[in-house]
């Protein structure tokens, strides 16, 4: 059974709160001198946008709160 668009946007919310917990308190600098902090980063980063990906389409234009990027 596919995956809800809802379940798709726990799943941003909670990499975004992931990568905000991770970076707070720290600096651009200290972030770039953390390897392991810019993989993490990316990550929740790839997170999010793969869930993105997969919400539909209906759902987007009902809950559109800026405009769609343009492709």
């Amino acid at each position: 059974m596919p995956k809800s668009n809802m379940v798709r946007v726990r799943h941003m919310l909670d990499a975004a709160r992931e990568a905000e917990s991770l970076m707070a308190g720290k600096t651009r600098t200290e972030m770039e001198a953390n390897l392991m902090l810019v993989l993490a980063c990316t990550r929740l980063l790839e997170i999010i946008g793969e869930a993105a990906s997969q919400v539909s389409p209906e759902f987007r234009a009902k809950h559109q709160r800026y405009p769609a990027p343009k492709s």
